[in-house]
């Protein structure tokens, strides 16, 4: 039980956090990048960036949109703690790869189409 008391734990969690809200900033950016209007999705099981209106975009558009989050979160959380040799970097790589996962399958269904339809939710 001590160990999820201990500040490391906290740093973690915090981290952990952080990882999430900067993946999701790295879907709306690429969004805004290509001219797509994006809003928050109001939902607390499947937080997520949306198009405001459904589009239709080329395919290396969504996927470059699709994996937005993982690329922006790698360059901005998770290679910055490993090259200051944060001891617990490699649980939030871990955790950074899982939680994108939905997105590399999302990215991989755009494989065989010419174009994508992003939806509003």
């Amino acid at each position: 039980m001590g160990k999820f008391l201990s500040w490391d734990f906290a740093l973690v969690l915090l981290l952990a956090i952080t990882l999430l809200i900067v993946h999701e900033t790295g879907h709306f950016i690429a969004y805004r990048i290509f001219g797509i209007k994006a809003k928050v999705r109001r939902s607390i099981l499947v937080p997520g960036i949306d198009p405001v209106k459904t589009v239709t975009v080329p395919k290396w558009k969504g996927i470059l949109i699709a994996l937005g989050g993982f690329i922006f979160a790698g360059f901005i959380v998770n290679i910055p703690l490993y090259i200051l040799g944060y001891k617990h970097s490699y649980l939030l790589l871990i955790g950074g790869i899982a939680g994108s996962i939905v997105d590399f399958i999302w990215a991989i269904t755009m494989l065989g189409n010419k174009t994508v339809t992003l939806q509003e939710r």
